[in-house]
């Protein structure tokens, strides 16, 4: 779908405690009634792919908060970003 979509469901996650209780409990169907999203990208929050989203074009102070949602502690997000150092330029 677009990049917009995905980003706008980190921000309201990060903002919305009854939608981010949702997605901790019950992230499978959370993310399937997500009608805007291709496959790709409801695999990629269902998987907790925190590099496919980057890779998608998310912004990485959005996943930085959001990977909490997919339980990485700070360590854990620098190690998945790692293979993607240098991909993005200015």
């Amino acid at each position: 779908m677009s990049l917009h979509a995905v980003e706008r469901l980190l921000f309201t996650l990060n903002r919305d405690s009854d939608k981010a209780d949702r997605f901790l409990n019950e992230r499978a169907s959370f993310i399937d009634a997500e009608k805007y999203f291709t496959d790709e990208e409801k695999r990629m929050f269902t998987d907790g792919d925190v590099l496919a989203l980057y890779r998608h074009g998310v912004h990485p102070l959005l996943l930085v908060q959001a990977s909490r949602f997919f339980g990485m502690d700070g360590k854990q997000f620098h190690e998945v970003l790692k293979p993607a150092v240098g991909e993005r330029t200015a």
